[in-house]
C-alpha cells in the first residue's frame, strides 16, 4: 500500500490540512449548515489552488484560519432580494471563511486590509455569534445575505465601505398585517367536508407527512395539485413534464367553498395560488427550509408575497422565520389574523397541539398598499441571535 498523499492534496502536509479542516469544523458546529458547507480536507486544498489560507497559532495550537482570494474580476454583490447596490471591484479581496479565535481573526483581518488597495469583503455566518462580534469589532458594514438552499444565512461584510440599504419590507420574516381581524368562522365550519380530500406535500421538509393542502387556485386548475411547477426538483420536472406548462386557474374547490370569498378579499391584490393547508396535531412540522428556488418570490412589484390566515388554530402551534441579521422570529398567529410569511428566508413551523391547524394562504402580487400593511404591521418578536 503507498504512503504517497492523494493527488488532490497536490503534495501538501496532510496533517496541516487535517488541522485546519477540524478547527472550521469546530468553528461551524451546531450551525444549521448544508453538506456542501462542510469543510474537509478536500476542502482546504481547493482553497490553497484558488486563493490564501492564513493561519495563527498559540504555541503549537492552530487558533484561526481564514480562507481569501484577490478580486479579479468585479461585479454586483447579489442576495436574497436580487442585486444590491455593492459592487466588488478588481482589486478588492475576498474572505470565503473564517474560524477561530476572534482576536485572532480580527488580527488577521486587519493584516490583509493593510494590505489590500481596495475593499475587504467578508463571508460569515449571520447566526454566528463570534463571527459578527469580530466584524463589528473592527467597524465592518454588512452589505448582503445570502441564503441558500440549506437554509444557511451567510452575510457579505465590507472593511471600508458603508452599510447597505434593504427594503423595509425585505427586513422581517414575520409580520401581522394591519388589517381588521377576520370573520373565519363559516370557513372552519366547512373544512370537515374536506377531510378525506387533502393532498400530501411533496417536499423534504414535510416531516413524517404531517402537512397537506388543497388549492382553491393553483396550476392546472386542480385541487389536488399544490405545487408550483417552476420551483421543484430537477428529478420532479422531469417526470412531470407535461405539468411544466399549467397555468394558474381557480378549481372546482373555490365554487365549493364560497365561504372563502370574504378572506381571500381582504387582502389586496391580485392572487396566484389560493391553498388551505393543513399541519397535523401531535407534533405535525414543516423542518427549517427557505423556498429559493421560487424564482417570483419577493416584496417588489409584481414579485409574491405570502400571506396566511389562520383558519383554525390552537396555543401550541408556533412559527419561526429568521431575518437577514441572523435573528429570529417566532410567531402564535391567532384566528383571523393576516401574516406575511417571507419564504425567501428560514421559516419552519410546528404543532404540538391535539387538533389540527388550517390556514388559508395565499400568494399575492407585491403592491405599495400590500407593503404598506406590512409598514404599520406589528412584527413578531424577536429571538436572541444563535
Amino acid at each position: 500500500m503507498s504512503d504517497a498523499p492523494p493527488a488532490w492534496s497536490r503534495g501538501r502536509d496532510m496533517a496541516a490540512l487535517r488541522e485546519i479542516a477540524a478547527l472550521f469544523k469546530r468553528h461551524d458546529d451546531g450551525l444549521c449548515r448544508g453538506a456542501f458547507s462542510a469543510v474537509r480536507e478536500t476542502t482546504v486544498a481547493g482553497w490553497m489552488d484558488s486563493g490564501f489560507v492564513e493561519r495563527t497559532w498559540a504555541g503549537c495550537e492552530l487558533i484561526a484560519a481564514m480562507a481569501w482570494r484577490p478580486v479579479t474580476r468585479g461585479g454586483p454583490i447579489t442576495h436574497f432580494a436580487g442585486s444590491g447596490p455593492t459592487n466588488m471591484c478588481a482589486g478588492d479581496s475576498a474572505v470565503w471563511r473564517m474560524a477561530g479565535d476572534p482576536a485572532a481573526l480580527a488580527d488577521l483581518l486587519l493584516a490583509l486590509k493593510r494590505r489590500t488597495a481596495g475593499v475587504v469583503f467578508v463571508s460569515a455566518w449571520q447566526e454566528h455569534p463570534s463571527d459578527r462580534a469580530v466584524l463589528e469589532r473592527l467597524g465592518a458594514a454588512w452589505q448582503a445575505t445570502k441564503i441558500r438552499a440549506s437554509s444557511e444565512l451567510v452575510g457579505v461584510w465590507a472593511l471600508g465601505l458603508p452599510a447597505a440599504g434593504l427594503a423595509a419590507a425585505d427586513w422581517p420574516a414575520l409580520a401581522r398585517l394591519d388589517l381588521p381581524r377576520l370573520i373565519v368562522g363559516p370557513l372552519a365550519r366547512a373544512l370537515p367536508r374536506l377531510d378525506a380530500l387533502w393532498a400530501d406535500h411533496y417536499s423534504s421538509y414535510n416531516a413524517r407527512h404531517s402537512w397537506s393542502a388543497l388549492a382553491l387556485r393553483g396550476y392546472g386548475g386542480r385541487p389536488e395539485f399544490i405545487e408550483k411547477p417552476a420551483e421543484m426538483s430537477k428529478k420532479w420536472k422531469a417526470e412531470n413534464a407535461d405539468k411544466l406548462a399549467w397555468k394558474i386557474a381557480n378549481t372546482p374547490m373555490r365554487w365549493d367553498l364560497p365561504e372563502a370569498e370574504a378572506l381571500i378579499g381582504a387582502v389586496p391584490g391580485h392572487k396566484h395560488r389560493v391553498r388551505l393547508m393543513r399541519l397535523a396535531p401531535g407534533g405535525g412540522e414543516l423542518l427549517r427550509h427557505a423556498d429559493i428556488t421560487d424564482p417570483d418570490a419577493g416584496t417588489r412589484d409584481g414579485q409574491l408575497m405570502r400571506i396566511h390566515i389562520p383558519v383554525v388554530t390552537n396555543d401550541a402551534v408556533r412559527f419561526e422565520g429568521w431575518r437577514p441579521d441572523g435573528s429570529w422570529q417566532t410567531a402564535r398567529m391567532a384566528e383571523g389574523e393576516a401574516w406575511f410569511l417571507d419564504t425567501r428566508k428560514p421559516h419552519t413551523a410546528r404543532n404540538d397541539g391535539p387538533s389540527p391547524r388550517v390556514h388559508l394562504v395565499m400568494d399575492v402580487e407585491s403592491s405599495a398598499a400590500l407593503r404598506g400593511l406590512i409598514g404599520a404591521a406589528e412584527p413578531a418578536p424577536a429571538g436572541a441571535l444563535f
